[in-house]
């Protein structure tokens, strides 16, 4: 195809030669095929990179037919190289087109003409199965070599992870509160505009609706936003029963009445000795 190319030019470029020496205007024809040239390349911009990646691979031979590589994702055996493309045997025997300009200036990983596979095997948490358990498997099937070894890992799943941090969670979440700043992680909400530092503390939207219904001007505490701290919180304990949370109300109601800026630093002073001396409320 190259020599194709080059006599294709070559006759062209005696063709322009000829016509000048017969006497043919060949300026706007040279400017044509400038412009042509320009629109040419730029629709061609893709194959001809395709073209000098190809010629790259073929020179420098990162990779040769038969062995088995992995870049972009995909893994495979190389079965052809050409001027534009790679073209990889998946393990499914399925074949991968690669362009060559996606090969060249990439990561590849090249495992030589021994084919390698990476498996990951789910067992319940219960399973009584160790690492020498699979190793011994491994060793009785014929078609794994021995010589690499398989290497053999354990990995904790998502899920086990995600009741690992759970707890983690649970931990900290108690020794906040044991320490009274179990209200700590609403600064968050507070920067978000959600919340206030000052105000009735924040309910679960179940238990609001709840104590709604059995509470007189329980939902009045909703015409000012939650706070981290509040005249409830640090006149008075946790809630222990209905009676703790119509005494909190009252309390709320009362900073409603009067709330101001002077009241809320009142109250974020107030709260420094509830959390520091545990004294006051707590």
């Amino acid at each position: 195809m190259i020599t194709k190319l080059v006599k294709l030019l070559v006759f062209a470029v005696f063709a322009v030669m000829a016509l000048g020496q017969m006497g043919v205007q060949i300026t706007p024809l040279l400017a044509g095929i400038g412009v042509a040239g320009v629109g040419l390349s730029l629709a061609m911009q893709s194959v001809l990179g395709n073209l000098v990646a190809g010629l790259n691979i073929i020179f420098s031979k990162p990779f040769t037919v038969g062995e088995y590589i992995e870049l972009l994702g995909v893994y495979g055996q190389v079965q052809d190289i050409s001027l534009f493309s790679t073209i990889l045997l998946h393990a499914d025997n399925s074949r991968v087109v690669v362009p060559n300009r996606k090969i060249v200036g990439e990561i590849l990983h090249n495992y030589g003409t021994m084919r390698q596979m990476s498996l990951s095997v789910g067992v319940a948490y219960d399973a009584d199965i160790t690492i020498a358990t699979v190793k011994a498997i491994l060793d009785r099937n014929p078609r794994v070599l021995k010589d690499p070894a398989p290497v053999c890992r354990r990995f904790q799943s998502r899920r086990l992870l995600g009741r690992h941090l759970e707890l983690l969670g649970d931990l900290v979440r108690a020794r906040l509160a044991t320490e009274s700043l179990d209200e700590l992680p609403q600064l968050f909400n507070v920067l978000r505009g959600d919340m206030n530092v000052v105000g009735p503390r924040p309910e679960q939207p179940r238990i609001f609706q709840q104590l709604r219904s059995e509470i007189a001007q329980y939902q009045h505490r909703q015409r000012v936003l939650p706070g981290i701290t509040g005249w409830a919180q640090i006149n008075h304990h946790y809630d222990a029963s209905v009676d703790d949370v119509k005494r909190k109300v009252a309390y709320d109601l009362e900073y409603i009445a009067r709330c101001s800026a002077i009241e809320d630093l009142m109250i974020m002073l107030r709260t420094f000795p509830v959390i520091a001396f545990k004294k006051g409320a707590w």
